[in-house]
């Protein structure tokens, strides 16, 4: 069976974690569309379903993880628009959290226009607001390790003689 999600090289942001999350996030999703299409071809019986449930519950978990640590790097790196960025977060989390609940309580089931959604947000996400963190992000990484200590100073930046 082929995957559903195959990770392409060119979203990769050069952050080891957040590639291995990323990759981690895809691997979620394939495996789900993957258990899908079984549950399509055999039936839905009640293990499938609880597989299902399993799987989607791993998602979240790893996609919140992820979002936690993508934060921290910004904070860290006092990236001017993680406030902005942790809004996406939150919002395609809830987005998540909604559809599990409905499925869990049998108000909506997954299908294939689900799975396209989250699919979708997954590679938008990356290639456009964490594509622009990384770029900040490589920027002040490179700034920071040309600084030697061995610059000369500007008038404003000497120590101060008493």
């Amino acid at each position: 069976m082929n995957d559903y999600f195959s990770w392409r090289d060119d979203w990769l942001l050069d952050i080891e974690l957040l590639d291995r999350q990323h990759m981690a996030i895809a691997a979620c999703l394939s495996t789900l569309a993957n258990h899908y299409r079984i549950g399509q071809d055999s039936g839905n019986t009640a293990a499938w379903k609880q597989e299902l449930e399993d799987l989607l519950e791993r998602l979240r978990v790893e996609t919140s993880r992820h979002f936690h640590d993508e934060e921290q790097l910004m904070h860290e790196t006092q990236y001017l628009h993680l406030k902005h960025h942790r809004y996406e977060h939150v919002m395609l989390l809830a987005e998540l959290k909604q559809l599990i609940s409905n499925i869990n309580t049998g108000k909506e089931e997954l299908d294939t226009d689900e799975l396209s959604h989250l699919k979708t947000w997954l590679i938008a996400h990356t290639i456009d607001s964490d594509r622009k963190f990384a770029d900040y992000y490589h920027s002040t990484r490179s700034g920071r390790q040309a600084h030697t200590g061995n610059e000369c100073l500007s008038p404003a930046d000497a120590p101060q003689r008493l």
